[in-house]
């Protein structure tokens, strides 16, 4: 496994800039070199105070200033801040603040700090405004997630505070192989993902991609003039299902570049999946 600063002299030397077209870049590590502010907003649990947290030397979410603030308790993520300005993902409230430290790291793939959405109690991450319209300009999404166990499955992305999945209106959404939960394909289960889903300009179908599974690719059709948003992150519980998921990171494009998708694809698999 690389280590994060050689992941970045590839991402800036080799790949040529490969999120300068992103409009929302939520990660662990420092993806963006010119970027000043915080990775994380975390709310220590005993006090109820708030901190922002930076990034250590290697680039990643810093260790030392979770450890001096929370020491052995815990600590839920109040914000993630997106590393391309404005639209942070935030906690609509303080009892859904999805937990990221609990005496350590929550840690997922390869060990790497995760961000645990724990779906009996609703938490979730709402942007401080709608993502981009996902449009016939082509849109690609994508995530590094990982699930808990076998048990329950995982919602990590949904575009209402409603928690519907992966619909924006009866009249505009989503449907996978005739039923409006496309997000089911992303519920298989396996243990390490990067997953995604990406809009095709020609026949105006979208694709959810997941590097990890073998099998074909999964389409699922927009039935009217695409018009689909997502603006949360986390789990629901409308239905009563149990939704749990981790995640470590996201990015989306308004714009798609193939070689945006295949390339961040290649750098995630060294960091998240090492020997791929």
């Amino acid at each position: 496994m690389r280590t994060v600063n050689q992941f970045f002299a590839s991402t800036i030397g080799g790949n040529s800039l490969l999120f300068e077209n992103a409009s929302v870049v939520l990660s662990p590590f420092l993806i963006r070199p010119e970027y000043t502010g915080a990775c994380w907003r975390v709310r220590r649990v005993s006090d109820a105070v708030l901190l922002d947290v930076g990034f250590d030397g290697g680039g990643m979410v810093s260790e030392a200033e979770l450890v001096a603030f929370l020491g052995t308790g815990q600590g839920r993520l109040h914000t993630y801040y997106n590393q391309v300005g404005a639209n942070h993902a935030i906690a609509p409230a303080t009892t859904q603040e999805p937990l990221v430290w609990d005496n350590g790291f929550v840690t997922g793939l390869e060990g790497l700090p995760a961000v645990d959405f724990e779906g009996t109690a609703n938490r979730r991450m709402i942007f401080e405004s709608m993502v981009e319209s996902i449009t016939t300009n082509g849109s690609l999404c994508l995530a590094v997630i990982d699930r808990i166990d076998t048990a329950s499955l995982q919602q990590i992305f949904s575009n209402r505070t409603e928690n519907t999945q992966f619909r924006s209106s009866s009249a505009h959404e989503l449907a996978f192989a005739g039923v409006a939960s496309p997000g089911a394909s992303l519920n298989a289960i396996s243990a390490k993902k990067i997953v995604g889903f990406e809009i095709n300009t020609v026949n105006e179908e979208a694709v959810i991609f997941d590097e990890y599974i073998e099998g074909p690719i999964s389409y699922f059709s927009l039935l009217n003039t695409p018009s689909w948003r997502f603006n949360q992150l986390g789990a629901r519980n409308v239905t009563g299902e149990v939704y749990r998921g981790r995640i470590h990171e996201l990015f989306f494009f308004e714009d798609r570049l193939l070689t945006n998708r295949r390339n961040i694809i290649k750098n995630r698999k060294s960091i998240y999946h090492p020997g791929l």
